[in-house]
């Protein structure tokens, strides 16, 4: 541990690095010489996944605010905008055949996009929630990584996963899908109790 650090300081540090190592080398599985994407690569998790990638001689597509580039590009990563456009799609210029890994420490949409960035036998290792902001969005989160990114885009575009009902989709995902409904259906509840005048 570096001298000069309180306690709070030597705890983040421990469980940033922790937190990175444990999804790169456990959960991603990830081998020398791969690609990966990190999606809030300036926070704290997101520099140790970039550090720790690069150790391991990982390709790293860094997304990020532009303001944060300097430092992504330091730590040898090839940064991108994270914030305002698409990640996917700056992702998979750099990338054609995508991925072997994304991690993300957003999602709601970021996930989705993560999903869509990596290649057919990548892994998304998903470790943060703070654009997902209500359950719903975790759900959805949950039912496109469980679903699978393919299956999830073809399912959604056709419309049929939550209008036809669980038949629509394979029978492993009717439980998620029951689920995604019992959350939207709340949240509809709640914003048609919030619309209606109280007495």
């Amino acid at each position: 541990m570096p001298d000069g650090l309180d306690d709070a300081e030597a705890v983040a540090l421990i469980l940033n690095y922790v937190t990175a190592y444990q999804a790169i080398h456990r959960s991603a599985k990830l081998m020398r010489g791969g690609t990966a994407l990190v999606t809030g690569a300036a926070g704290g998790v997101g520099q140790a996944l970039v550090q720790l990638l690069r150790v391991h001689e990982v390709r790293v597509i860094a997304a990020a605010s532009e303001r944060s580039h300097p430092l992504l590009r330091a730590l040898g990563a090839e940064a991108i905008e994270g914030r305002t456009r698409p990640v996917d799609g700056a992702t998979l210029a750099l990338v054609p055949g995508g991925v072997d890994a994304a991690f993300d420490g957003i999602g709601g949409a970021q996930l989705r996009q993560c999903i869509r960035a990596i290649k057919r036998s990548g892994s998304v290792v998903w470790y943060g929630f703070v654009g997902a902001g209500a359950l719903f969005d975790v759900l959805r989160n949950a039912y496109d990584l469980f679903i699978g990114a393919r299956a999830s885009r073809q399912l959604l575009r056709d419309n049929r996963a939550l209008s036809e009902g669980p038949s629509a989709v394979p029978r492993r995902s009717a439980e998620v899908v029951r689920a995604a409904r019992c959350a939207r259906d709340r949240t509809e509840d709640r914003a048609d109790a919030a619309a209606r005048p109280s007495a």
